[in-house]
């Protein structure tokens, strides 16, 4: 294993590979490219595979650690971590697993044949759904991130000094890929255009230079700030507010990388807005992966923009504004209003959780969905009682906190005193039987 193991590091970047001090264990992490011909997907990297592997098996009869005779008569121990390939096959990492001790245990280089192996046929062993990782933000951020990094590395060609530069010293372009320009031009052609005003929130970013292309120069706030420097970023940031004050349904992608503006012009996009500058659709209630129904953490949010406009805190609010959008924010706002009224004047089941109302009759009620009795005071679930009266009875349940309230807040139809001495209680169930 020894001789394998001097192999592997002689070939791997310290980075990819990492051999405990034992000599019998270790990682490595297993690059993955999509295939070309596997799918149209906008994805070409992936995360990395961490392909773990022992000589150390565990004896039951010993109580102790082992070493495996690989590779004469054993197969290494290999197992396989990924945060994303079982996301859309549960089976996907024990299927690979399987296969490899299968399969690849027939030679003594089993690790460099794993490898190989999850670098060339991964696509061909599993179903990996690349439309589902699509969704995932750190999966685009990750393929950003490598495709960056291959553009660095390549030499490029200046389409304005036709100078030739390492990718480095050029704009990296997420949309335009067909002309490439170094920073210098890219800077002053970007500078021009803010001092002209030629930016808004509709249109943030300037076209490509390249006569006749109708696309962008660049899709990303971060590079443009990276290129164009703090001053010049003040005056753009500038324009795009009096634009954002002029227009209401302006929403900034999550994506720490990219937060480009998109205007939301088809309110049914509400959960699921398409951000302009990279493909990640997300709600713009809660600003978390587009989602059906409604967001969660916006109904979290609900008290505190309640709180805050009742206490006429416009720190607060504009915090609410720029993060939901004007139009979305107000109408979170009149959703927190209605909230707030049904908490006031209604109580949930404790069965069911359905809203019940109380406008008349005595504290004992009764769910209208699943028939439940509880009591409106504590909003107890009254079918621990044998009669659900008898929560109320200070003469049985003289521990109850409701013991004697059964009419507590009754001012309607019936005269009767708050509270009702002990002698008196059945008769006055008896009277209110009628009413309720």
């Amino acid at each position: 294993m020894e001789d394998e193991l001097e192999v592997l590091e002689s070939i791997f970047e310290p980075s990819t590979i990492k051999i405990n001090a034992d000599r019998k264990s270790g990682l490595i992490q297993v690059p993955v490219s999509v295939p070309d011909e596997s799918s149209n997907s906008f994805l070409k990297h992936l995360p990395p595979i961490k392909l773990k592997f022992s000589s150390f098996l565990w004896n039951n009869d010993q109580n102790k650690y082992s070493t495996i005779d690989y590779p004469e008569t054993e197969p290494l121990k290999i197992t396989l971590q990924s945060n994303w390939l079982n996301y859309t096959n549960n089976t996907n990492i024990k299927t690979l697993e399987n296969h490899i001790n299968s399969k690849i245990f027939d030679n003594d280089v089993m690790l460099y044949d794993t490898y190989e192996f999850l670098t060339e046929e991964l696509f061909e062993t599993v179903e990996i759904d690349l439309k589902q990782l699509e969704k995932l933000p750190e999966i685009i951020d990750f393929n950003e991130y490598e495709l960056h990094r291959d553009f660095e590395k390549e030499e490029q060609t200046c389409g304005v000094c036709f100078t030739d530069f390492e990718g480095k010293y050029c704009l990296y372009n997420t949309d335009c890929k067909e002309h490439v320009y170094c920073k210098a031009c890219a800077k002053q052609y970007c500078v021009t255009k803010i001092e002209e005003r030629k930016v808004s929130i509709e249109n943030p970013f300037p076209k490509c230079m390249w006569p006749g292309c109708e696309k962008l120069l660049l899709r990303n706030t971060k590079i443009l700030h990276d290129l164009i420097g703090n001053k010049n970023q003040e005056k753009y940031n500038l324009i795009l507010l009096e634009c954002l004050m002029r227009n209401e349904d302006v929403h900034y992608c999550p994506r720490i990388t990219c937060n480009a503006p998109t205007v939301l012009e088809d309110k049914t996009d509400i959960t699921s807005l398409r951000c302009t500058a990279c493909p990640f659709l997300y709600c713009t209630r809660c600003r978390q992966a587009a989602h059906n129904g409604f967001c969660k953490l916006g109904r979290n949010d609900l008290k505190k923009i309640l709180k805050a406009y009742e206490e006429d805190d416009h720190a607060v609010i504009k915090v609410f504004e720029i993060k939901y959008g004007l139009s979305e924010f107000r109408r979170i706002l009149d959703e927190a209003k209605s909230e707030a009224l049904l908490d006031k004047t209604s109580k949930g089941c404790p069965s069911c959780g359905t809203r019940i109302q109380k406008n008349m009759g005595c504290n004992k009620m009764q769910c209208s969905h699943c028939n439940t009795e509880f009591c409106w005071l504590c909003g107890l679930n009254l079918r621990s009682y044998k009669d659900s009266y008898h929560h109320f009875n200070p003469l049985m349940y003289p521990n109850s906190e409701c013991a004697n309230k059964l009419f507590d807040g009754l001012t309607n139809h019936l005269e009767f005193e708050e509270n009702f001495d002990e002698e008196d209680f059945a008769a006055d169930l008896y009277a209110l039987q009628g009413f309720i």
